[in-house]
């Protein structure tokens, strides 16, 4: 049986995007009820904090997630377990199986369609980012907004920029100042069946105290990394059952932080590949 593909289908829909600052470039869709849900499980060659500026674990991560939204309201949950422990790790050993990040996030989709000027989203959100396997749990209260516009004269080619606000600093490292963090860029979604391709490039930007948390030079703000990726998704044998390829790289856009990472025995560029699996009920 042939299946609906996710990509360009989606912007048919009342949902073109959700995209957060660096990390969440991932297509969200509401059916005309604005109803979706979304199960996945990842395997990762390592993890990194926001599109791999940071180095949380530096071997195979696994990523569960859901993603589920109801008349426009929608609940992000992510957690990632280390697969393989790491006892050399700079910050704390981490043992096998241990969880390392926990993403829990609220958002309100707000969305114009402009017709043949195309469609505008605005996505505020509320984020809190815990690592469990730090002592005292050291974690980031977001508070931020989205916005993407579907550019009419190409059909899945996006624009966007976001901003979050760390509304609790309860951060290491951050000397007393509040993390400011954001980014733009666009994305691409092409489809030929059964293949839906996404692609995107996005620029990242923040303040002192999140150049210092990241490992970057704590003197330095302004734009952090840049990310480019792509993604790769198809159907399996199983009704409403899909795997993907995931492979994205990062690179440090300034010297002073390039140079602060090698002086700190850390790697300016990061590349991660993922495989995975989704559960999307129609």
């Amino acid at each position: 049986m042939n299946k609906p593909t996710l990509g360009l289908a989606c912007l048919a829909t009342l949902s073109l995007s959700t995209a957060a600052a660096v990390e969440e470039y991932e297509l969200q869709k509401a059916d005309a009820d604005g109803r979706d849900l979304v199960i996945g499980l990842e395997l990762l060659n390592s993890h990194h904090f926001d599109a791999a500026a940071g180095s949380i674990h530096d071997d195979v991560t696994a990523r569960g997630s859901f993603t589920g939204r109801y008349w426009d309201i929608g609940l992000h949950i992510d957690g990632w377990l280390a697969v393989d422990g790491n006892d050399n790790r700079a910050v704390e050993p981490v043992g096998t199986g241990e969880m390392i990040q926990f993403n829990l996030r609220l958002d309100y989709l707000m969305e114009g369609n402009f017709g043949t000027y195309g469609v505008l989203q605005v996505l505020p959100h509320l984020e809190t980012v815990l690592f469990p396997d730090l002592a005292g749990n050291t974690r980031f209260n977001w508070a931020g907004v989205d916005t993407w516009y579907g550019l009419p004269w190409q059909e899945g080619l996006e624009v966007g920029a976001s901003v979050d606000f760390n509304l609790v600093n309860d951060t290491q490292g951050a000397r007393n100042v509040h993390e400011l963090r954001g980014s733009m860029g666009a994305r691409w979604m092409y489809q030929d069946a059964p293949v839906d391709l996404m692609v995107w490039g996005l620029l990242n930007w923040g303040n002192r105290a999140y150049h210092d948390f990241l490992g970057g030079d704590p003197d330095q703000q302004g734009f952090t990394v840049f990310n480019l990726g792509a993604k790769a998704t198809l159907p399996l044998p199983w009704e409403e059952c899909w795997t993907f390829l995931r492979l994205e790289g990062s690179w440090w856009m300034q010297g002073d932080d390039r140079d602060a990472l090698k002086g700190a025995g850390g790697d300016a560029n990061e590349i991660v590949i993922g495989i995975g699996f989704e559960w999307r009920p129609e």
